[in-house]
């Protein structure tokens, strides 16, 4: 097996790991850091999204390692984030 054949092999793995996701779908992430303006969720896929911490507003706390259902609203932004929605 040629580098090049190993490479599209490693890629293909690659590709594999990460779920099937499409927007308006609802899923489980996990919270994985929090700021001023946002909460980032990692969901499985390959980039963490963002969900506006004014959406979270009415939930009690907002901690890291909190697990949220968020509704994906974009597969990817202009930066490659996936954006989310509480």
């Amino acid at each position: 097996m040629n580098n090049d054949s190993k490479q599209s092999v490693m890629e293909q793995l690659y590709q594999q790991t990460f779920r099937d996701l499409k927007d308006g779908e609802i899923v489980k992430g996990k919270i994985v850091a929090v700021n001023d303006q946002e909460v980032v969720v990692d969901i499985g896929f390959k980039s963490e999204g963002f969900v506006s911490r004014e959406e979270l507003r009415n939930r009690e706390t907002i901690n890291i390692g909190d697990e949220v259902e968020v509704l994906i609203e974009s597969m990817e932004d202009e930066n490659g984030y996936l954006v989310l929605s509480y």
